[in-house]
């Protein structure tokens, strides 16, 4: 039974290392902690329920759709809301009000389209594999896979690529960037785009599993934000492990405890973490002056 709650962990925790490095594109980048991302993965779930649900449009056609259009919508804030305010010279407080905003009107827009019920895409009890003592659902099978082979290639294009790099520098040096003549707006806008893209995986992966409501994309992204905390803000290898730990250790607060404490636990854990090393795992120590 310990070794099944291990590994429900580990795939929990490969979609919150997902979600975390995908939100660790924007934030990473840009220094904006958008809050309207929760609310572009509520909205991917209705996008995709609309399509599949609704106008009966084949899955792959639906998923695809649903994928573009998450990206659009979290690109389309970075370029016409959040570089409007940078250019204006607002605070990084301005721009995170205004992001709850939009989260705001995402969330009571999909409500009031679609009803604040828990909707599902499938009705049919889910399959299971059983691999000597352990069982696996179905979803979660594709959740780990999917899962896995993402990081996989994300990973890749950050160490093995032009464009890794250029995220990289980026993400160190905004200003140097720009000033060496790249094009830091383009590629903000592309990372805007990937994220939202990511998110969207995320959340459907999530939602096939358990089903959706217009509310449950905060609980992902705080559970993604812990995740970035505890692997050290500034960091891709951080949100990885970070998401991983995070993942084991609410499944097994769950084993030795109850579920309820699950929450409890893994907030303990990251004031533990920030105690003991402030900077996260990974992070690195800053100085102020």
């Amino acid at each position: 039974m310990f070794i099944q709650f291990l590994l429900n962990g580990f795939i929990a925790g490969s979609l919150l290392a997902l979600l975390a490095i995908a939100f660790s594109f924007t934030y990473n980048t840009t220094r904006i902690f958008s809050l309207a991302y929760a609310g572009v993965m509520v909205a991917s779930c209705f996008f995709h329920y609309f399509f599949i649900v609704k106008l009966k449009i084949p899955f792959i056609i639906a998923l695809m759709m649903t994928l573009v259009i998450s990206g659009i919508l979290n690109s389309s804030f970075e370029k016409l809301i959040y570089q409007k305010f940078e250019s204006k010279g607002s605070s990084q407080n301005s721009i995170l009000v205004t992001s709850i905003g939009l989260f705001i009107i995402l969330i009571n827009f999909c409500a009031m389209v679609f009803g604040s019920e828990n909707k599902s895409f499938s009705r049919d009890i889910q399959s299971s594999l059983k691999i000597g003592g352990i069982v696996f659902t179905k979803i979660q099978l594709y959740q780990a896979t999917i899962s896995s082979i993402l990081i996989v290639l994300i990973l890749m294009i950050l160490n093995k690529s032009s464009l890794g790099l250029k995220i990289k520098a980026i993400s160190f040096d905004p200003l140097l960037f720009q000033v060496l003549g790249n094009d830091s707006k383009r590629l903000r806008l592309i990372l805007y785009f990937f994220s939202g893209s990511l998110g969207a995986v995320v959340s459907l992966l999530m939602a096939y599993d358990v089903g959706f409501d217009p509310y449950f994309g905060m609980i992902l992204f705080l559970n993604a934000l812990v995740a970035m905390i505890i692997g050290g803000f500034g960091s891709f290898k951080g949100a990885l492990v970070g998401g991983l730990v995070l993942g084991i250790i609410q499944s097994l607060s769950i084993y030795f405890f109850e579920a309820k404490w699950e929450t409890t636990i893994s907030f303990g854990f990251l004031i533990l973490i920030l105690i003991v090393r402030p900077q996260g795992i990974f992070g690195v120590k800053q100085r102020w002056i």
